[in-house]
């Protein structure tokens, strides 16, 4: 699904940039291989941001290549049941590892073009119903670009 976010990076040093990262997302959770088959929740709305120091490689050209490592966190704002044998669900805030690559392309003047991939790594937590529960993994993989400008 396509989700905009607002993304901002200092750089420290000609290498060396702090990033933040903040947006909404929407995921639609189904329990898999239960007794009754798989089993649709509903869908969760969630308040995502990051934290990432990033390692911008050396580049006399306009491909500009890093990595970055970081926190990111997700908190719920709503929570939409699915109805049938799910009536309500409750989900706690989560937070995990985040794993960056990615490259900045200089398009000319304080204008740059953005790729990059991220791998969240998020611990293991439960779905609580009166009657019914689910715990839910989730490694969640990123693929986003844009359009930037570097004041």
């Amino acid at each position: 699904m396509i989700l905009p976010d607002a993304d901002v990076t200092y750089f420290l040093t000609g290498n060396l940039a702090v990033a933040g990262q903040a947006g909404i997302s929407r995921t639609k959770p189904v329990i898999k291989g239960s007794l009754v088959g798989d089993i649709p929740i509903g869908a969760i709305r969630s308040f995502g941001a990051s934290a990432v120091i990033q390692y911008h490689a050396f580049s006399d050209g306009p491909f500009k290549p890093y990595i970055g490592v970081g926190l990111s966190l997700s908190v719920p704002l709503r929570t939409d049941p699915a109805g049938g044998f799910v009536t309500a669900f409750s989900v706690d805030p989560i937070a995990g590892l985040l794993l960056q690559a990615g490259f900045d392309y200089h398009l000319g003047g304080n204008w740059y073009a953005n790729v990059e991939v991220k791998k969240i790594c998020l611990p293991s937590y439960t779905l609580g119903n009166v009657g019914i529960g689910a715990t839910v993994e989730m490694n969640t993989v990123i693929v986003g670009s844009g359009i930037g400008y570097r004041f």
